[in-house]
């Protein structure tokens, strides 16, 4: 049995996950085809409760301090690596404006959802503003009901993309 590099493990890995994330996208698409109403919505739904199950079981490891845009910054980095594990490093994820009521965050990170839509060639702010946005609206919202998290820029390549994370009246 030959021993297989690191890189060809996080090229399986790549390839796994984001042919899993392409069927998930084809399955909510053929539920809407069938007239079935609010798949996306349901799937958004259950990715809500998927962030609010981590972080009520997490939450005493991460080391909190604050409820408000600035101190989740952290929160929403440890949320993308429960999509993605390990790939997304202090280095790829650069917060580019932190006030306690706003806080802007561009990541260089390879994202699996981008990836699956580009392959599927869909807008990528469909995958992510039903799967990764309720995950992490889950999390942050868990910890202040009153913190919001959506989508910003993305580049025409999906390699860099912003998060914008808000503390809402």
């Amino acid at each position: 049995m030959s021993v297989t590099s690191s890189s060809l493990n996080e090229l399986v890995f790549r390839s796994y996950i984001v042919m899993w994330i392409e069927t998930l996208i084809k399955y909510i698409q053929q539920l809407e085809k069938n007239d079935v109403d609010g798949a996306w919505e349901k799937l958004a739904k259950i990715e809500w409760k998927e962030g609010r199950s981590w972080i009520k079981e997490n939450l005493s490891r991460v080391g909190l301090k604050g409820d408000d845009a600035l101190a989740s910054v952290e929160l929403v980095r440890l949320g993308l690596q429960t999509l993605s594990p390990g790939l997304y490093s202090k280095k790829e994820f650069n917060v580019i404006e932190a006030t306690p009521e706003k806080a802007v965050i561009e990541t260089t990170a390879w994202c699996p959802l981008i990836d699956a839509a580009k392959r599927l060639k869909i807008d990528p702010r469909i995958p992510l503003n039903y799967i990764l946005i309720p995950r992490l609206q889950g999390i942050l919202q868990s910890i202040n009901p009153k913190l919001d998290i959506k989508v910003g820029e993305i580049d025409k390549s999906g390699a860099r993309w912003r998060l914008i994370i808000e503390l809402l009246d």
